[in-house]
């Protein structure tokens, strides 16, 4: 009954495109020139965000929110307070825009030793520091132990470059990137300032610049493709992987280039098995959750019974324990418990 509307709402406002009227600090980390160029002339067209993508936004949100909140109380207990919550970042020669997390100042000592210091006094703290809050996928926060190990991620590369553009453009040289996974753990990186790593997308900013001047000349030709291509930049060598998910596919039309020998078939049975594939991978989401959650709550335990379940564990090399689940009731009850919905424990 609620979760209908609240899926409604959210399928409403995920349908809703706003106007693109700066360059997105967020967004200026991208390599594709040609998609920063569209989102300014085709954000009416850009195609819309799925009812789950826009709830882990709002999740992401909330989370982002949260760790702000804590770094807060935190800091005032050391006299520091953040300031400027949602600073808005604007850089009006390149015309890219953006909102910080806050900034806060912190001393010369501090700094060097990458630790707040209760001894150190207010007058001391005079340098300021960007602060940027992300949230990270669990499993992937994990794998993140330094600030070079966010470029194995290709969304996670734009944050370095956000944060950069907020630096340069306000000539702060410190800023501190505070990460928040979807299970509560925190850790945080202090980042200097890098001209290089901002340089390119001031490069971009010029490109795009140039696109915005060329559109106009041309008479704003929204659904005129012959005429957009003339004058905007280059496709970027074309691989499946960037192309597609790109929201902003269908008015760049990229050629699809699949790689050498491309066989195509017409083979009914593997349609309709991929096609089962694409249908069922929301069922597989929730059981690796639930199998997730399930070896957090064994907690290491090697011969659990619960219920009709019998856990059989065995630790690997690396002291891993892997689990055989063996269920002990009739099949009449195992086709019961099937059916039910599965009730997710919490993980500890």
């Amino acid at each position: 009954m609620l979760s209908e509307l609240i899926m409604e709402a959210l399928e409403k406002e995920a349908s809703e495109r706003w106007i693109c009227r700066s360059n997105y600090a967020s967004r200026m980390g991208d390599k594709c020139v040609r998609k920063l160029c569209l989102y300014r002339t085709h954000w009416d067209v850009q195609q819309k965000m799925d009812v789950r993508g826009k709830a882990r936004v709002e999740l992401g949100r909330l989370l982002e929110q949260y760790s702000k909140d804590r770094i807060n109380g935190v800091l005032r207990k050391y006299g520091i307070e953040i300031q400027g919550q949602e600073y808005p970042a604007k850089w009006d020669e390149f015309d890219i825009s953006g909102k910080t997390d806050g900034l806060i100042y912190l001393s010369t000592q501090e700094i060097e030793a990458v630790k707040i210091m209760p001894e150190v006094s207010p007058s001391a703290r005079n340098i300021r520091i960007v602060l940027e809050v992300k949230s990270v996928k669990d499993t992937i926060f994990g794998q993140i132990h330094t600030v070079d190990d966010l470029k194995n991620y290709w969304w996670m590369k734009k944050y370095l470059t956000q944060i950069q553009l907020y630096m340069v453009s306000a000539e702060i040289d410190y800023s501190i990137l505070f990460l928040v996974s979807t299970d509560g753990r925190f850790k945080d990186f202090l980042v200097d300032q890098d001209l290089d790593q901002a340089e390119p997308c001031l490069k971009k900013a010029e490109r795009i610049k140039k696109y915005m001047r060329d559109y106009e000349d041309a008479g704003r030709p929204h659904d005129d493709l012959e005429a957009l291509n003339k004058i905007l930049p280059d496709r970027i060598t074309h691989d499946l992987e960037t192309c597609k998910r790109c929201d902003l596919r269908m008015v760049c039309q990229p050629p699809m280039e699949f790689g050498d020998e491309l066989q195509v078939i017409d083979h009914g049975e593997l349609i309709q098995l991929l096609d089962a594939r694409a249908k069922n991978k929301e069922a597989r989401d929730i059981y690796d959750k639930a199998h997730k959650q399930v070896r957090s709550a064994l907690g290491g335990r090697e011969n659990v019974l619960a219920g009709n379940w019998h856990c059989k564990g065995k630790k690997d090399k690396r002291g891993t324990v892997k689990y055989e689940f063996t269920y002990l009731g009739t099949q009449e009850e195992r086709e019961g418990v099937i059916e039910r919905e599965p009730q997710l424990v919490e993980e500890k």
